[in-house]
């Protein structure tokens, strides 16, 4: 546990973070079951850094890297149209907090929330509305949502979630919240 502020570092992500993000990924994968699918269908390092970033930050503690967040462009696909409709407002002007994880051993230090909160002032300061989708079964990640004052809208199947899941929840954050 970090024994002060000071010790707890938010900045943008380098592109030199992507191997270690992705191993912190994986590591904690058996404990949060995020992502869902282990082994992913493609190579870690391409979940962490997606082609449609629009900014990304990490949490270092005492200088280690100890999480990660994004938030992605909406593209215009099945989750794309499910949140413009849920939300009535055009794709770009939504920003999708996204990859959120922190490292084994790093959970319950209020390193999620940080990221997240570091996600939620940089889509809102470019006028974007934060979205984001979440499984129910991962059930810290909704309750941190939740708290935080996220919003569920609607619920999709996209055909790359497992049988054994259930519906992708899709959440937004009004602007009240």
């Amino acid at each position: 546990m970090p024994s002060s502020p000071d010790d707890v570092r938010i900045r943008p992500r380098e592109d030199g973070d992507v191997p270690e993000l992705a191993r912190l990924l994986l590591a904690q994968q058996p404990t949060t079951g995020y992502p869902m699918r282990n082994p992913l269908p493609m190579p870690a390092e391409q979940f962490v850094a997606r082609g449609r970033d629009l900014a990304a930050w990490v949490v270092e503690v005492g200088g280690t890297l100890a999480g990660h967040v994004a938030v992605d462009r909406v593209d215009d696909g099945e989750l794309g149209r499910a949140f413009a409709a849920a939300t009535g407002k055009p794709l770009h002007r939504l920003g999708s907090v996204s990859t959120l994880f922190v490292g084994p051993g790093r959970a319950g230090l209020g390193l999620g929330g940080r990221l997240l909160g570091t996600a939620i002032d940089w889509a809102r300061a470019q006028a974007l509305l934060p979205v984001l989708d979440v499984f129910p079964d991962h059930a810290d990640a909704r309750r941190l949502y939740l708290r935080r004052g996220w919003r569920d809208v609607t619920t999709v199947r996209p055909d790359w979630v497992p049988d054994h899941a259930d519906d992708l929840v899709l959440m937004v954050l009004p602007d009240s919240a």
